[in-house]
């Protein structure tokens, strides 16, 4: 594409490899003006105007030219030629093979219709569907001769049991079923299931599952149980994003942040890409569908996080059906929440967690009301009943609930057409800290519907922002505009741009979906398939997707030594402590702190290790101060910044002995129990060692003293002395 601007024209001109496909001249009002070191400039769609197919990549400005409307455009670069190449031998290898599938559904689409017509071989038939064994020897069945076995059993397998139970051949139907099948395998079979996957996988790619173009982009990123090619992975990965799928523009986003597997880092094509799944995040959360369940980041060694999944039939979940059939409240609303956001180890059930809400409500808890009114107002688990709702709704605002209270505000605003009424109402639960009412507040400046004030986005950003520190996803989209492009109350920060992006487009309960799966699969012990579904997450860019698969990696690393091709626990446990601090794990700090003190592959970074034991002590992990210290006994040298960092003594750094103290001294107080004793005697041992290096000779001469004394006290001690007894008692 090129854009060119002279005077008030501008001309745009769309080239593809077969030649000018488009062009555009057009003439505005006044003359261009055009300042390159201010600002950006975006070529694309917006929020509420689409744009053309395609990816987000890079051009070429040239400032002191114009080019010519029929100049010919650059050659496309290696990478581009490259990429075009790849895309064709994957969309050449896919004729082929929906070609191959197509015709042997078909022959046993046949074979199923020639059964039907004379009603023989019918036990044969039955037989033949669930058997590989070879039918041809049986001259009743004599067409089964032509469906000779094929190297893909399992793809075969699953193509004729399809037919059989359908009927007819669907694509898409049994795009989904192949997918599926791989994914019961896994549970079932682990990395085993594997061998079998990849077959499927591209056939149900080919006939557009984007999911399972996504897993054979991170099983082949990844190299499990086949050879790594980033180059035959990113194939699958461009296919889904040109698809829309959402994880593979996760995938992708992640690439460019990072600079993963070559691609450069550039936040702002990042930020592009977090941005869609995050704006398309909204309408994936109003769906609320059966099958969606909370995103919950669980990290496989947070035993509090593990515990608080119930189950049913666990015995915590019996124990809160008891107390919630006996009236308590908190029980109620428990059991109401985890059905109806499918959080704690329950699928989403809207009848479930209207009776449960019922039970509470009936209690008059302001709470319960509110969440009742909010069932009968969506229509979750019952009939829509505005009237209904509102009086719930109502009922428990006058119990000054504030999220009752912007709930008015925003019926008054959408339903009344009321704007005094719901400003008012929004205003006050704003004041009391609910962020729907601050994000309502701010549409209602954004779009002039204040009485008497004019619309304001620096206003409507204010409460925009509000709202989304207050954990509100939609206030969330709202601002990344304003951090993006920049405000007359913000600074343009593509960083925190892309980090919010990123934080609401992990909200996307279809990732909630895999992150259940992967967690499910741990809880029943079957820690192969929870890493493939974690490995799954970890190509997405998702932390605790990082996190558990080095864990698992770490914990079982002789097994998955055998079937990938990477350093797993490494690489896993590297990227999860690429977030921002506060975001990491002190135990992937510790983790990679080590390799780095220890070395790894014969490379020892000793400044990277201090900085990451510094950090994982600042989480409050003793043993980071304890490897510090141990640095320190051993002479390595430990920068004034370092210390700093840890807001040590300003004399620690030069004195030997009193770094030592005051690290010991902090491991010790983390309170910890398993620390406490170690640190405690460690402690002490510096401490002694320090008196005897600085009054060596006292020390000596003092003892040399008391021994001199107790040899004398026994040596002339009267008879009966009972303190002289007592002193030599002593010694």
């Amino acid at each position: 594409m090129v854009v060119s601007f002279q005077a008030n024209r501008y001309k745009i001109r769309l080239e593809d490899e077969n030649g000018i496909n488009y062009k555009m001249d057009h003439t505005l009002p006044q003359a261009i003006k055009f300042n390159h070191a201010e600002g950006f400039a975006a070529f694309g769609g917006t929020t509420t105007m689409p744009s053309m197919t395609g990816y987000i990549t890079y051009g070429k400005i040239y400032l002191r030219r114009v080019i010519r409307w029929d100049e010919p455009s650059q050659k496309a670069t290696d990478g581009r030629k490259h990429f075009m190449a790849a895309r064709e031998e994957l969309d050449n290898s896919c004729r082929s093979d929906t070609k191959e599938l197509l015709a042997l559904t078909r022959k046993y689409t046949a074979l199923l219709d020639r059964w039907k017509q004379k009603r023989s071989c019918a036990k044969g038939f039955i037989s033949y569907i669930h058997s590989t064994r070879d039918r041809s020897n049986n001259p009743v069945c004599r067409l089964y001769a032509d469906l000779k076995h094929h190297k893909l059993d399992r793809l075969h397998s699953v193509l004729k049991s399809h037919v059989a139970t359908s009927g007819f051949v669907d694509r898409y139907i049994l795009a989904g079923r192949l997918r599926q099948n791989v994914s019961q395998d896994i549970q079932e079979r682990g990395l085993a299931a594997l061998q079998d996957a990849f077959a499927l996988l591209r056939a149900a790619s080919c006939w557009n599952d984007t999911e399972a173009g996504y897993m054979l982009y991170a099983l082949t990123t990844a190299g499990i149980a086949t050879k790594r090619n980033i180059n035959k992975a990113n194939q699958y990965l461009y296919r889904g994003v040109m698809q829309g799928d959402r994880y593979s523009l996760m995938a992708l986003a992640n690439k460019y942040y990072y600079s993963l597997d070559g691609f450069p880092t550039d936040i702002e094509v990042a930020f592009g890409y977090f941005y869609y799944v995050a704006y398309m995040s909204q309408a994936d959360r109003d769906l609320h569908s059966s099958s969606h369940v909370s995103v919950e980041h669980i990290r496989l060694i947070d035993e509090a996080m593990l515990a608080a999944q119930v189950d049913e039939g666990s015995d915590w979940y019996m124990w809160l059906i008891h107390q919630a059939q006996r009236g308590v409240v908190n029980a109620s609303q428990d059991l109401a929440r985890f059905y109806y956001w499918g959080t704690n180890g329950l699928r989403r059930n809207m009848q479930a967690a209207l009776e449960y809400y019922k039970k509470a409500a009936q209690t008059k808890d302001p709470e319960a009301l509110y969440n009742y009114g909010i069932l009968h107002m969506k229509g979750h688990g019952t009939k829509k009943d505005l009237g209904k709702a509102m009086g719930y709704i109502a009922e428990s605002a006058a119990h000054g609930n504030p999220a009752a209270l912007a709930t008015i505000g925003w019926h008054a605003l959408i339903n009344e057409k009321n704007m005094t009424k719901a400003a008012a109402y929004l205003q006050k639960a704003t004041k009391m800290g609910n962020p729907e009412a601050a994000n309502n507040l701010g549409y209602m400046y954004d779009a002039g519907l204040i009485p008497g004030h004019p619309a304001s986005k620096v206003i409507a950003y204010h409460y925009y922002r509000i709202s989304a520190v207050g954990g509100n996803l939609d206030a969330g989209i709202n601002t990344l505009p304003c951090y993006m492009l920049g405000s007359p109350v913000e600074e343009r920060n593509p960083q925190l741009a892309a980090d919010w992006a990123r934080y609401v487009a992990e909200q996307t309960p279809s990732i909630g979906v895999q992150l259940r799966t992967a967690l499910d699969a741990f809880r029943s012990h079957n820690w192969e398939a929870s890493l493939i579904y974690y490995i799954l997450l970890a190509e997405m860019g998702l932390e605790v997707g990082n996190f558990n698969s080095a864990y698992l990696c770490e914990q079982h690393q002789e097994d998955v030594v055998r079937v990938m091709t990477r350093d797993c626990s490494i690489r896993h446990f590297n990227l999860s402590i690429s977030r921002p601090l506060d975001q990491v794990s002190a135990y992937a700090l510790m983790k990679m702190a080590d390799y780095n003190w220890y070395g790894h592959k014969g490379k020892r970074n000793m400044t990277e290790a201090i900085r990451l034991y510094s950090e994982a002590a600042m989480k409050g992990e003793p043993q980071g101060y304890y490897n510090l210290a141990q640095m320190v006994e051993t002479g390595t040298n430990i920068s004034k910044a370092a210390w700093k960092y840890l807001n040590m003594p300003l004399d620690a750094h030069d004195q030997h002995y009193a770094a030592l103290k005051e690290l010991y001294t902090r491991c010790r107080d983390t309170k910890t129990d398993e620390a406490f004793f170690v640190c405690s005697l460690s402690l002490y041992r510096v401490t002694t060692a320090e008196v005897w290096k600085h009054y060596k000779v006292p020390a000596v001469t003092t003892l040399c003293i008391l021994a001199s004394l107790v040899i004398v006290a026994n040596i002339y001690r009267p008879r009966g002395n009972p303190y002289i007894l007592h002193m030599v008692g002593l010694f």
